[in-house]
């Protein structure tokens, strides 16, 4: 379920990309970019220009920190930051500067020592067993990584918590959850705050350990009742199989507000969905959307009620309301999916489905969906052979083998 899944999901590029650079993350800007594809960052000019000015800043300020770390007489750290400097791009020109500067200030020093490109294999005798400025740096990027794809008022807690908090924390988004829970039970008392009890909790709740996750969530709800992350975490428990007692008390429970009578409806919305009762998922998802909960969940939810009952229309206008960042500059695969079954807007789909296809080579539904594009388009051998392929390749689910016979079929 939802839950399970954003904790470890793996963020949009682009909106890591825009989140980080408007915190000044420049490292975090450039490590992002890097799974972007170059068509990818030319068709978004704006994310491209973030990542040239990210580099720049970075090129410049490790530019600056080696010549202080050389003034000071810290050659490998120098050197180090010399070599951050030239991959993110600075100049040679500007990196003998460096160099010359401080040779002439420091006619003794070992110009070997100093070459901007350090020697392989070769290691510092003087500090075995401690990490190099590159993996520090390394690590600083990862959690800079993480918080980037948190929402800004939880990164900021987050990043005034303590190392042993940072620890834990990262070896949970890295699926590491035994010992992410080892790491949060050894917290000292004082620091075990509602952000302690809720990422310890989500990491339970991954471990199958329902029961202990639910006593640390219910801790977190007893002194934050409108706590959001937590009332996510008990929704998506219980959507997942797994019933929690009191949870209609506990949205009862939030106080009234603007802001969270939408965030009430989106969860009275995936409850009804969950039971079936598809005119309280209408009602409680529109006024959820309405309030600006427009999580893709209740966008989906709401635009297959709506499809069902033939309200095309609005299905359409609702499914375009789900981002298309991720796929390439354009439009959602969702909605490019009902563009297909509605025999319209064919080139764009397609398109869509091509790019999805370019971002997760080895999902088969993107072939599948290829095929049945063409089909619609009226090419019919072509899409004939691209199905027949897809039909011979082992490892698929029987639902798509299924899929695929039907679209066969009607040719």
């Amino acid at each position: 379920m939802a839950f399970f899944k954003k904790i470890f999901s793996k963020k949009d590029p682009l909106v890591v990309i825009e989140n980080a650079y408007r915190q000044q993350a420049w490292a975090v800007v450039v490590s992002s970019a890097a799974e972007l594809s170059p068509e990818t960052l030319d068709r978004n000019p704006t994310v491209s220009a973030m990542v040239d000015e990210a580099r720049k800043n970075l090129a410049e300020m490790n530019l600056e920190e080696a010549a202080a770390r050389f003034a000071q007489g810290d050659v490998q750290a120098g050197r180090e930051h010399l070599d951050l400097a030239r991959q993110y791009g600075a100049g040679a020109d500007a990196i003998q500067a460096i160099l010359t500067q401080n040779m002439d200030e420091s006619p003794d020093m070992d110009t070997e020592s100093v070459s901007a490109t350090p020697p392989k294999n070769t290691a510092c005798t003087d500090c075995a067993g401690e990490q190099t400025l590159l993996e520090q740096a390394q690590q600083t990027d990862d959690w800079d990584l993480l918080l980037a794809g948190l929402p800004e008022e939880q990164a900021a807690a987050y990043r005034a918590k303590s190392d042993g908090f940072r620890q834990a924390l990262q070896a949970a988004y890295a699926g590491q959850d035994e010992e992410a829970c080892s790491l949060f039970a050894a917290l000292p008392a004082e620091e075990r705050d509602a952000s302690v009890c809720y990422e310890q909790g989500a990491a339970l709740a991954r471990l199958g350990h329902f029961d202990e996750a639910l006593a640390l969530l219910d801790e977190v709800l007893d002194e934050t009742p409108d706590h959001r992350l937590a009332l996510d975490a008990l929704m998506d428990i219980h959507l997942a199989g797994h019933p929690v007692a009191g949870l209609d008390e506990r949205l009862d429970g939030i106080p009234e507000s603007d802001r969270n009578a939408g965030f009430i409806a989106a969860c009275r919305a995936r409850l009804a969905w969950k039971e079936g009762r598809g005119p309280e998922v209408l009602e409680c998802g529109e006024k959820a959307l309405a309030a600006g909960e427009g999580s893709s969940d209740i966008v989906e939810m709401l635009a297959f009620i709506y499809e069902q009952q033939h309200q095309y229309d609005r299905a359409e206008q609702t499914l375009g309301l789900l981002s298309s960042a991720g796929c390439g500059g354009g439009v959602h695969s969702l909605l490019a999916e009902f563009w297909l079954r509605r025999r319209t807007h064919l080139d764009q789909a397609l398109e869509s489905f091509k790019s999805s296809a370019r971002r997760e080579p080895d999902n088969p539904r993107w072939v599948l969906r290829i095929g049945q594009a063409y089909l619609a388009r009226g090419w019919r051998k072509d899409g004939i052979k691209l199905l027949n392929q897809l039909a011979g390749t082992e490892g698929l689910s029987e639902e798509l083998r299924e899929e695929i016979h039907r679209s066969l079929e009607k040719t």
